[in-house]
């Protein structure tokens, strides 16, 4: 069902992510939050491929190419770690201040000397979009992930993946290869898991530039590790195709689980208008009482940490990391070292605000001819008191 018809403007991938992110309200990126999470070599620009998943288990695995990158480009990637072509899996939910992620101790490389922790699996070359499924796991708690791929460094036929623990994919089989597609590139969907269309309930829904639609299903419960590759009818029963007209861009999923689809409105690649289609089942209603459910609201980004930590950088878990020269449960305390001297108060790193008849970086220096310290409780003295009071009072403010 073509939901929004989109004309006169350049789009591509981007625009449909961001088409499913409108809202009136939107929450904004807190800039103060931003660290570098892994760098990862990049040569040729080629099969970069790229994805950022998090799983119902609150992992997050990155998925990248191979980078078309041999032997002799190492000796460039100055000290990089070869990431390329491996699904890597990291806990990005951590407190710790010196690294911005943990490694899963269920990790393949946990204590590997040879491969990096961070490695999940390995083998890939130019992945496509990947797909978690988010009710399935199997009797180890492993989930279900399917990644398009190419089948070789060099080659312009596709694959489905689907991704293990471990798995050397250099030399794993495929479930499915994608050869018969007429030379177009594979393009990833998502695991069917709305509300919609009960026969494509558990279905990798998935596409080719071409516009041509098709479906993985697991087979009987005699072949249930088996996957068979169908194409998706469009229509009815009575008139039933299998491709858009035009060429798809993408495919996305909302918080029910329902899959939409991004094409361009003329078979044309350079085309600049197109439709942003829904999948749903003709022979149903067309909003079934049992799909009216309630979206949950979404959590807003703000919190304390991010608010209240001026000179350091959070971690996701809301504990503030203070840069260096910074102290205190939000880092609004200074440090100076050596500490400050005759009563000075540190009000900046390795800077002292010095009591009258006295100066110095530490405020060690005494003035000659101030007068005794019975004498001199001047108006700078009850400024500097007042100034360490209240550095140690809003300190621990929240």
């Amino acid at each position: 069902v073509p939901l929004i018809d989109i004309k006169n403007n350049a789009f591509d991938r981007t625009l449909f992510d961001l088409i499913l992110l409108i809202r009136k309200n939107p929450n904004l990126v807190d800039s103060r939050t931003t660290r570098m999470l892994i760098e990862v070599a990049e040569l040729h620009r080629k099969h970069l491929g790229g994805q950022l998943l998090f799983g119902p288990d609150g992992l997050l695995h990155i998925v990248l190419g191979d980078g078309m990158i041999t032997l002799d480009d190492m000796e460039e990637m100055d000290g990089l770690s070869d990431f390329t072509g491996s699904v890597l899996r990291v806990d990005v939910d951590t407190d710790c201040c010196t690294a911005p992620y943990s490694i899963p101790r269920n990790n393949p490389y946990f204590n590997s000397t040879n491969q990096p922790p961070e490695i999940f699996a390995h083998g890939l070359h130019d992945p496509g979009r990947c797909a978690v499924d988010r009710h399935h796991t199997d009797n180890n708690g492993s989930l279900l992930i399917l990644c398009t791929d190419a089948s070789g460094r060099n080659a312009s036929a596709g694959r489905i993946l689907a991704i293990t623990k471990g798995k050397d994919y250099e030399n794993e089989a495929s479930i499915i290869d994608l050869a018969t597609s007429g030379g177009a590139a594979p393009v990833g969907g998502f695991i069917y898991r709305g509300c919609q269309s009960r026969r494509l309930y558990g279905s990798y829904v998935f596409g080719d530039k071409n516009g041509n639609l098709r479906i993985l299903q697991k087979g009987s419960a005699a072949a249930r590790d088996q996957w068979q590759e169908k194409a998706l009818c469009l229509g009815t029963s009575s008139s039933c195709g299998s491709a858009l007209v035009g060429h798809i861009l993408g495919f996305g999923e909302d918080q029910l689980g329902e899959v939409y689809i991004l094409a361009t409105s003329k078979s044309m690649a350079q085309s600049h208008s197109g439709k942003l289609y829904k999948l749903v089942d003709p022979k149903r209603p067309a909003v079934p009482k049992e799909c009216q459910r309630q979206v949950e609201a979404p959590e807003l980004l703000g919190t304390a940490c991010s608010r209240q930590c001026k000179n350091g950088h959070c971690t996701p878990t809301g504990k503030c990391c203070c840069s260096t020269g910074w102290e205190g449960p939000f880092c609004r305390v200074a440090k100076c070292e050596p500490a400050c001297r005759n009563g000075g108060v540190c009000v900046e790193p390795h800077n002292c605000l010095c009591k009258s008849g006295y100066s110095g970086a530490q405020c060690e220096k005494g003035e000659q001819g101030m007068p005794s310290d019975q004498e001199k409780d001047g108006i700078l003295d009850h400024i500097i008191d007042m100034t360490s009071y209240l550095l140690n009072l809003t300190s621990y403010m929240v």
